[in-house]
């Protein structure tokens, strides 16, 4: 597939996540991505960090970028897209949004009938080329969509399409999902400090246990249940831990999370399919 001129509506974290992991690969060079941004310095230091090219006017990316990869917060992105909708073409422009909770159907009505749209849920491991990218079409997008969508995100990770009515549980579970890691490390450190192992010690103990652990799941391609069950030896001191925990109603609780994180992504959704 021909490289298209790539533009990012927003200069965030996770934009700089997917420019970061795409220019280490061949598919996207630097002079196919543009940025937008209302912050200048944050345009400076992308210019200067990716050699991408940077603007402070959305309309003027949409105008210039076959396909436009919004990646602004749920809460800008209905004045984005009105800022864009009278330059938008449907037989040019292919819109990626990274948007949690806006449906495909919002953003065909918001940007003007009949756009391509594909609705897209990465995670910030994309940076490493190790991220987690599922996916849903909208009404008006194809084939041509869903291979350039594999094409943009395959190489910062795994992609995955899912239908629509999943994605809130897809954010919830894969796309918020790094945080909930990152969480439970935090907790592992603090715990080992207390127990009275250094900083540096705890750190390196809990971050290396955690990597190890998720190459045995991957590497193994055993259920993680059969991974634990070997861990866990009776009366022994995993087995102290696991049963703490359930007494604690910690899986509930950690479930229920997930559903939160869930129902918020249904409530940030801007439009509904049916309106």
């Amino acid at each position: 597939m021909k490289q298209p001129a790539i533009g990012f509506l927003g200069s965030g974290n996770m934009a700089e996540s997917l420019i970061r992991g795409l220019q280490e690969t061949t598919v996207c060079l630097p002079e196919k991505i543009t940025t937008s941004d209302i912050n200048e310095i944050r345009l400076a230091y992308m210019a200067e960090k990716y050699g991408v090219q940077t603007t402070l006017h959305n309309r003027e990316l949409a105008q210039k970028c076959q396909v436009l990869v919004l990646a602004v917060k749920p809460q800008q992105a209905d004045a984005v897209m009105a800022e864009i909708r009278a330059v938008l073409d449907p037989e040019k422009n292919i819109l990626i949004s990274l948007v949690a909770g806006l449906t495909t159907a919002g953003l065909e009505k918001a940007g003007g009938l009949p756009l391509k749209v594909v609705r897209v849920m990465p995670n910030t491991p994309a940076r490493l080329r190790a991220g987690t990218t599922a996916f849903c079409l909208g009404q008006y997008a194809g084939e041509a969509e869903t291979l350039l969508t594999h094409m943009l995100f395959e190489p910062v990770g795994i992609v995955v399409r899912v239908e629509e009515a999943l994605m809130n549980a897809v954010t919830a579970l894969s796309g918020s999902g790094p945080a909930y890691v990152f969480h439970l490390c935090e907790m592992m450190i603090k715990a080992g400090r207390q127990m009275g192992l250094s900083s540096r010690e705890a750190e390196v103990l809990s971050v290396q246990t955690i990597l190890g652990a998720a190459r045995m799941l991957n590497e193994t391609g055993r259920p993680a249940a059969a991974l634990r069950a070997e861990v866990t030896s009776p009366g022994g001191t995993t087995e102290a831990a696991l049963d703490y925990l359930a007494a604690s109603d910690y899986q509930e609780i950690f479930i229920a999370a997930l559903h939160a994180a869930r129902d918020r992504g249904q409530d940030l959704t801007l439009s509904k399919p049916e309106e």
